[in-house]
């Protein structure tokens, strides 16, 4: 199945930017989205997440956004890098986190191409990002990136298509995932990515889907 997909995208010469939020859309990002419930369940899950793991380790954040977790991150005093494709996230991260942002390494860039080292972190963490920003064909190619820079740890937000529904499928190389992939199927992109699931975490459940963080170790 994968080694049919892999042919498809490689075929595929659609681009795309990696992100959407410039602009208004940047400065306005946060505000309007802490007004969301799912905004603070997301919230809640990370630092419960962060909480089970060492103290002082180093935490990559892609994409970085406006640094919505870094006040947990320096929590558990880790070492705290970002990036992101758009500049004006950044700054709007510079504005709403003052002086923590000091304490964050941040760069602009793509997540498919990562500026990192192998092993340079012993986590990364992605929200908001793989399930709806980005086609198919480049979360399978953002995930190997995640896994080469990974030293141990990767938490990951999916959206779990629910077994009562009929249809499951991964979708073309050039279309979001969305709702589109049920449990099994996300083990098995995480698996040919050369993660293991080590935990699923609920965030919050619809009619089709169930947002969920996954927290995976690197085979």
């Amino acid at each position: 199945m994968f080694a049919a997909l892999k042919r498809l995208i490689q075929r595929s010469s659609w681009q795309y930017s990696g992100d959407k939020y410039y602009g208004q859309l940047a400065r306005k990002y946060q505000k309007k989205r802490e007004k969301k419930k799912w905004w603070h369940l997301e919230n809640k899950v990370v630092r419960d997440c962060l909480h089970n793991l060492p103290d002082g380790i180093t935490v990559l954040d892609v994409p970085f956004g406006t640094g919505r977790f870094v006040p947990f991150y320096l929590e558990k005093n880790m070492r705290v890098y970002g990036l992101d494709a758009s500049t004006e996230m950044l700054g709007a991260a510079r504005e709403l986190l003052g002086k923590d942002f000091d304490q964050c390494e941040t760069v602009v860039g793509d997540a498919a191409r990562l500026p990192y080292t192998d092993d340079f972190a012993d986590l990364v963490v992605c929200f908001r990002f793989l399930q709806s920003i980005i086609p198919f064909r480049v979360v399978v190619k953002v995930l190997k990136e995640f896994h080469r820079v990974t030293r141990t740890y990767a938490l990951l937000e999916m959206k779990v298509r629910h077994n009562d529904l009929r249809n499951s499928s991964f979708p073309g190389p050039n279309r979001a995932i969305r709702d589109s992939l049920k449990l099994d199927d996300i083990r098995a992109l995480l698996d040919d990515a050369g993660f293991e699931i080590v935990n699923v975490l609920p965030i919050s459940r619809r009619k089709t889907h169930a947002l969920s963080a996954f927290l995976c170790r690197k085979r």
